[in-house]
């Protein structure tokens, strides 16, 4: 199991073990589980696993979308100036299973 599969499904485990109304309380606290996934293009308008190279992985992210983990997707530019690293524009890019 490759571990970016194996971090997927303790998200899902962590989603489906949530009894409903501990569910409801984590909800209303503002909890939830997420993936954040940052893109180094600015160019991008969507976000696909990639199948081919790891389908494992990908099969579990589309499984973890399904179940209720919030998938999300942004891209941005990345521009180093002295020691500093400056991201904009920032934007949220479409997910794509």
């Amino acid at each position: 199991m490759t571990e970016p599969k194996k971090h997927v499904e303790e998200l899902i485990k962590a989603v489906e073990n949530l009894r409903f109304d501990r569910f409801l309380k984590a909800k209303e606290e503002g909890l939830n589980a997420s993936i954040l996934f940052l893109i180094m293009r600015e160019d991008a308008e969507c976000f696909s696993p990639n199948y081919r190279i790891d389908p494992d992985f990908s099969n579990a992210l589309k499984d973890a979308y399904h179940k209720g983990v919030k998938i999300i997707a942004y891209s941005f530019k990345n521009n180093y100036k002295k020691e500093s690293l400056e991201i904009m524009p920032f934007k949220r890019v479409k997910i794509e299973f």
